[in-house]
């Protein structure tokens, strides 16, 4: 597993070549829109703050001790076709 931070400083537009060929997923802490940056990643999960309880509840849905459950209050899609093109592609589907 890599774990790697981005910076609001730092270009989301970036992402690893291998993003379609490892599972990659990416968390969003604080900002519900960084889908927009990054459309081809696979899993797209946003926190909406950054707090310690938060970051713990996160920790413990990714490492399968508790489910995600919620329904975005905001469109994670940001009105963007390009954000939902790779998850409804058959190259998408082959991954589930």
């Amino acid at each position: 597993m890599k774990l790697s931070t981005i910076t609001q400083t730092e270009s989301l537009s970036h992402s690893p070549f291998y993003v379609h060929e490892v599972p990659i997923i990416f968390v969003s802490v604080q900002n519900p829109f960084d889908l927009a940056d990054v459309p081809q990643v696979g899993t797209y999960i946003n926190t909406y703050d950054g707090m310690e309880v938060t970051m713990e509840e996160l920790a413990k849905k990714l490492a399968g001790e508790s489910e995600f459950t919620g329904v975005s209050p905001v469109d994670a899609f940001c009105g963007l076709p390009d954000t939902r093109i790779w998850r409804e592609s058959t190259y998408a589907k082959s991954f589930v």
